[in-house]
């Protein structure tokens, strides 16, 4: 196979300092593709409209970028002319380096190239939800932590290696014993070592490393078993009289609203009046995107749901910001929730997402045994059910869903025996 060789602007690789924007090559062999910056071809803003992606120059003659990309270019045209008939000993990564030389390829820390990363790939990438870049940004302080820790904070990215990963796995698993930092679960270790499977893959495909080491580490991804409440621990909490409490009851109805919709913490809080389709009859539907995954949810609100809803529909902070519901902080929601706790003597503390773990047991209780109904109302992916290209979850199974629900609701919450 013919190995073929493309110069581009990387405008992704802009200095925030300096406004340098850097030309990279691309080298193209078996398939497999090898990047690099050509550091004495960097262009300014001014320069950027006299590129041109089909002869990969500057329409300008005399440009210096031009001069140093025509001597690549006649480098590679050499090592072609040369080297014919024994491609197959050669790989994208080791052209490159011939082209450019390995040494200014490795010149970038891990730090910065996960801050690198983060600037140009995840801050203002429209399709990533803010949770998730909150993800990135706490995996990142993670890695930072470890690398100060160790005292590795100016290793290069060429220096990482398996023994690395798993030491930054263990360091994320187990408490040490001079800094306040709690070993996390094997579940939420994965998340972050999948945030760097990300980062580092980009390595891998710019020709910094060979293979991405984060993909060796295993660990569980499966979660332990969530708390939820039971039928009569949910109608303590609806029961509970907070007359003496005023300041509890905006906190209750943002988790009861949870238990009754399934709505994660993101998707209640950043809920608007267009998120809430009025159907025939009255009923009232969310329908909106999860903001962690994209996925369409689509429930049918309890009158319970719908009663919390109006009960702030006249609140001037709601009226102004076109929230429909009580804006408050997932930290503070879940500080308000321990009181709850406490008050209806539950034996664990309850949290935000314990509401939307409720709804899925009240879902199986209520009698809703249609999983693609349920993943429609959760939210959840059908992507691998074979199932889903030739069943369609219809506005009348959705309401019949929401009969079944509102039907159990009354029967239970209201019971004052």
């Amino acid at each position: 196979m013919k190995a073929s060789l493309w110069f581009y602007v990387n405008k992704q690789k802009k200095s925030r300092k300096s406004g340098v924007i850097p030309i990279y090559l691309r080298v193209l062999l078996h398939g497999k593709k090898a990047e690099g910056r050509l550091y004495e071809a960097d262009l300014q803003e001014k320069d950027l409209p006299l590129w041109d992606e089909g002869t990969m120059r500057l329409r300008a003659k005399n440009h210096k970028a031009n001069k140093f990309i025509n001597d690549v270019q006649a480098d590679f045209d050499d090592f072609l002319g040369n080297n014919r008939k024994n491609m197959h000993a050669f790989t994208a990564l080791s052209i490159r380096d011939l082209l450019l030389g390995p040494k200014k390829q490795s010149q970038s820390t891990l730090i910065a190239f996960v801050d690198q990363y983060y600037a140009t790939s995840i801050l203002n990438n429209a399709n990533i939800a803010e949770s998730t870049k909150k993800c990135y940004q706490k995996a990142i302080r993670h890695l930072k932590a470890f690398l100060q820790k160790y005292k590795k904070q100016h290793l290069l990215v060429q220096d990482l290696n398996a023994a690395l990963t798993m030491q930054f796995k263990d360091y994320l698993l187990c408490e040490t014993g001079d800094e306040i930092k709690r070993g996390m679960t094997e579940v939420s270790a994965l998340g972050n070592i999948k945030k760097f499977r990300t980062i580092f893959d980009r390595a891998v495909d710019e020709g910094l490393l060979d293979k991405n080491p984060f993909k060796l580490v295993k660990l569980k991804n499966r979660s332990p078993q969530k708390p939820r409440l039971t039928t009569s621990q949910l109608r303590a909490l609806y029961q509970l009289d907070l007359s003496k409490f005023p300041r509890l009851v905006p906190y209750r109805d943002l988790f009861l609203f949870s238990c009754f919709t399934g709505l994660a913490y993101e998707d209640a809080h950043n809920l608007s009046y267009a998120d809430l389709v009025t159907l025939h009859g009255g009923e009232v539907k969310v329908y909106l995107s999860r903001e962690k995954t994209d996925i369409l949810t689509e429930v049918v609100l309890v009158s319970k749901a719908r009663d919390i809803i109006q009960k702030y529909k006249t609140v001037a902070e709601n009226q102004i910001l076109m929230r429909a519901l009580p804006q408050r902080s997932n930290q503070k929601i879940n500080v308000q929730l321990k009181i709850l706790s406490n008050m209806i003597e539950l034996p664990f503390e309850l949290k935000s997402h314990t509401g939307r773990h409720s709804f899925r047991q009240l879902l199986g209780e209520a009698g809703i045994a249609d999983m693609a109904v349920i993943k429609r109302m959760m939210g959840h992916s059908r992507s691998g059910d074979i199932d889903n290209v030739y069943y369609r979850v219809t506005e009348e199974k959705l309401l019949e869903a929401k009969q079944k629900l509102e039907t159990y609701l009354d029967k239970y919450l209201e019971d004052k025996s």
